[in-house]
């Protein structure tokens, strides 16, 4: 193996202001979140957990942050980066337009939105939607390890 590329996402550090090229430390160590999960019973974990994710909007970007910083302090003499997309949705043009293979996620609200199923949808002038094409997400991966392995 010449590179290793983590797949995060950009929401892993939503909660700052600011958001730079860095992974950020965070107040949990990642090793001690394994244990407790493995060792500790449902309902203890289930008062605990909301405690350990804090300000974090959700237990998805929580453990893509306790991930990154694993992957930060993993002893390796494998170069190692992390590319983190926002969320996925359907390819630009490969394998064709509009490919997916799954509803989950944004995907399912485009579904179900043309599909009629949604037909009202709360947003906010003051908003934006970062949505990235699955094609541009997989071929920036790729890019990621050439460039990674090749130098």
């Amino acid at each position: 193996m010449k590179a290793f590329v983590y797949v995060s996402t950009s929401f892993s550090n939503s909660e700052l202001e600011e958001i730079y090229e860095r992974v950020y430390p965070i107040d949990v160590d990642p090793n001690v979140a394994i244990q407790l999960y493995k060792g500790l019973p449902t309902s203890l974990l289930d008062s605990i957990v909301p405690k350990m994710v804090g300000q974090k909007k959700n237990y998805y970007v929580f453990t893509k942050h306790l991930a990154e910083v694993l992957v930060q302090n993993a002893k390796s003499e494998i170069p190692v980066c992390i590319v983190r997309p926002p969320m996925v949705g359907p390819a630009y043009t490969e394998p064709f337009p509009g490919w997916v293979d799954n509803l989950n996620g944004f995907n399912g609200y485009i579904a179900g939105i043309s599909k009629g199923i949604i037909r009202c949808v709360y947003v906010t002038s003051k908003g934006t939607v970062d949505v990235v094409p699955v094609d541009h997400v997989a071929n920036l991966t790729l890019v990621a390890a050439m460039r990674l392995g090749s130098g």
